[in-house]
Order: C-alpha cells, then sequence, then structure tokens
C-alpha cells in the first residue's frame, strides 16, 4: 500500500513545476509580450491626454501655492512643546498635528496674499 509522505508531495511538485516551465519555455510568447506593450503604450497615451484636457477645459484650476515650509517646521515645534504634557506620545502625535495644521495656516496666509 502507498503512503505518500512529505518528501514525495514535494518531489511531485517539484516534477510538475519543472514540467510547466518546459512547456511555457517551449510556447513563442514574443507575439504576446508585444501585443501587451503596444496596449500598454496606448493606455498611457490615452491617459496623458485625458488629464491634459480635463486640466485645460476646468475654469476653476486652482492655482498652485507655493510654501518655505516654515509654518510646518513651527507647528511641530509648538506642537510638540504641547505635546510634552502626553510623555513621548504627546510629542510624537502633538508634532504631527502642529506640523500639519501650521503648513495649512501658512497655505492660507499664501492664499490671501495674493
Amino acid at each position: 500500500m502507498w503512503h505518500l509522505t512529505f518528501e514525495m508531495v514535494v518531489a511531485a511538485t517539484t516534477l510538475l513545476l519543472v514540467l510547466f516551465m518546459v512547456i511555457a519555455l517551449s510556447i513563442n510568447i514574443s507575439p504576446l509580450l508585444s501585443s501587451m506593450d503596444n496596449s500598454l503604450t496606448e493606455l498611457n497615451k490615452t491617459l496623458k491626454e485625458s488629464s491634459q484636457i480635463s486640466s485645460k477645459n476646468n475654469p476653476r484650476r486652482k492655482a498652485e501655492v507655493k510654501t518655505t515650509g516654515t509654518g510646518a517646521l513651527a507647528g511641530m515645534a509648538i506642537g510638540g512643546l504641547i505635546g510634552l504634557a502626553g510623555g513621548p506620545v504627546g510629542v510624537i502625535i502633538g508634532g504631527i498635528l502642529g506640523a500639519i495644521l501650521g503648513d495649512a495656516l501658512e497655505i492660507e496666509s499664501e492664499k490671501a496674499k495674493h
């Protein structure tokens, strides 16, 4: 009577994988790869054209606001100081929240200037 052992299962699986690899290597897949490459190139071109059209046709296009980063840095420092009351975790969370708020405030002040 046959008893399957782990080694026998591994050997059978390995043999099947090698067989599938030999079959896969013997099939000429270059036309398929070429077709996939052409399709991806066409998709990329279509997406670029679509994004250019949508940005040109958007009358409410937002103006870019450049920030220096000082708002985020100052907010991080102030948030970290406030977070000292909560220990190390408070300093980290306070610093992150402070940086987010400081950056938002700097963006709003830059928008107000323009």
